[in-house]
């Protein structure tokens, strides 16, 4: 068992088998889904002091805060 939080090509390190969580799938795989993961948005105290209050889901659009720690891929929302 290999546990990473890297991307690897999964065809040249010979994986049979590997759990993704992603909506992106590579050329080449066959995915299938296994189950929901919840997602939880935090923020800093300071942060929410310097902007506006939030009042609907879709103002979270105009926030850059939202990325992933260790790729630095940011995340999109569409709802």
């Amino acid at each position: 068992m290999y546990l990473t939080e890297s991307t690897m090509d999964l065809i040249d390190a010979q994986v049979d088998l590997a759990l993704r969580i992603t909506q992106k799938v590579a050329d080449g795989l066959i995915a299938r889904p296994v189950c929901q993961i919840e997602s939880v948005f935090c923020a800093h105290p300071d942060y929410l002091k310097q902007h506006s209050p939030l009042l609907h889901p879709r103002q979270l659009i105009q926030h850059e805060c939202i990325a992933h720690h260790s790729q630095h891929q940011f995340w999109t929302l569409f709802d």
